[in-house]
């Protein structure tokens, strides 16, 4: 039987949403147009001691189809990049009180689920500076880097990185892959499971102008950082640590 409020109109009932949909209301407010995931990618590389940070946009007549950010920080090992993904999962701070005590540009632990949660999302890391890690043989395999499963400390393994790949908050794939130190972030097909924001973005040259203001100002604020941005292939931005 259908209840009614006395107005007349069917009543709706109190529900718990889904994950799925509590994910793409949140990826809604923490990323607004491709210039807020680049702000986020950007200041997780300066988080990560970054010496060197790479901007890459891709555009056609549609708008924004590629974002793409390069670091030489300190990355991840593979149980740290599979956290990284999950929301209010971060390395920032870990009670109450480090709310006070704040040094970093981010820390509230949103940033990497609600971009994957609202794109084709890749993650490509490796930790600097250690030789503890995951270990594989890579090889060439169908033209693509591959490797075997080198947990049993064969000689002739090296440390691997790990590659991580998220669509629309689904993880596809975790796999080893050669990969220099530091962390490598692909984002394709941003909004397409949120056509109501997709709408609302403006020309690509719109879009890129203000990703461009993103990756100035960030430039601006690290002298003793290079940055360099570039926008289908042509150099737009790029500076020289001091």
């Amino acid at each position: 039987m259908t209840t009614q409020t006395p107005s007349g109109r069917k009543k709706r009932e109190i529900r718990l949403l889904d994950e799925a949909t509590i994910n793409k209301i949140a990826a809604g407010e923490v990323i607004e147009r491709p210039a807020s995931v680049v702000k986020e990618l950007v200041e997780n590389s300066l988080d990560s001691g970054a010496e060197s940070i790479s901007v890459d946009i891709g555009s056609d007549s549609a708008g924004i189809f590629r974002i793409r950010v390069i670091d030489d920080g300190c990355g991840m090992d593979r149980d740290s990049a599979q956290m990284a993904i999950l929301r209010h999962a971060t390395s920032k701070i870990t009670n109450a009180s480090d709310l006070f005590s704040i040094h970093t540009l981010g820390f509230r632990g949103e940033a990497l689920a609600s971009i994957a949660g609202v794109s084709k999302f890749t993650l490509i890391t490796k930790e600097k500076d250690t030789g503890f890690g995951r270990t594989g043989r890579l090889g060439r395999e169908n033209g693509s880097d591959s490797a075997d499963s080198g947990d049993d400390g064969n000689a002739g393994g090296i440390v691997a990185g790990t590659k991580i790949v998220v669509q629309g908050g689904d993880i596809l794939e975790v796999s080893d892959i050669g990969a220099p130190a530091g962390t490598t972030v692909l984002v394709e097909n941003l909004f397409f499971n949120t056509p109501a924001r997709k709408k609302f973005l403006k020309s690509r040259q719109t879009e890129f102008s203000h990703i461009y203001s993103v990756v100035e100002n960030a430039a601006l604020a690290n002298p003793d950082i290079s940055f360099t941005l570039t926008h289908n292939g042509k150099e737009k931005l790029s500076t020289i640590k001091t």
